[in-house]
């Protein structure tokens, strides 16, 4: 068992865009800001508390990957490295809970659905 507990990245202010493919639907809504997330992680798919946040606005020739390369994987990484930061400073780790009249979830982009049981 974590220590403190687990945490995850994800490409979008939660809880907006939850799910897999979160930088193509802020594209796809056009969307002028989107973000990153750091969060406790639960048994939810990205609804756990929010630990720490950053935004980007979005410009109109941006794409999915110069967003991640731009901005949202260096955002990642600042926001982990504020999370360690703290962590080794003994200071309280935010826990936010996400306001679930705000928040969405978007299939996946160009996967086959899962297949069913049988």
């Amino acid at each position: 068992m974590a220590k403190i507990g687990t945490f995850g990245y994800h490409p979008s202010i939660l809880p907006l865009h939850r799910g897999r493919d979160a930088i193509q639907w802020a594209l796809r809504f056009r969307d002028r800001v989107t973000g990153g997330t750091v969060y406790w992680m639960d048994d939810g798919a990205d609804t756990g508390p929010v630990a720490y946040q950053d935004i980007v606005l979005i410009r109109p020739d941006d794409t999915p990957l110069s967003l991640w390369i731009g901005h949202l994987f260096p955002m990642g990484l600042r926001l982990f490295g504020r999370l360690l930061d703290d962590v080794a400073a003994g200071r309280k780790i935010p826990s936010i809970p996400q306001d679930e009249a705000l928040a969405t979830w978007e299939p996946a982009i160009g996967r086959p659905p899962p297949l069913s049981a049988k």
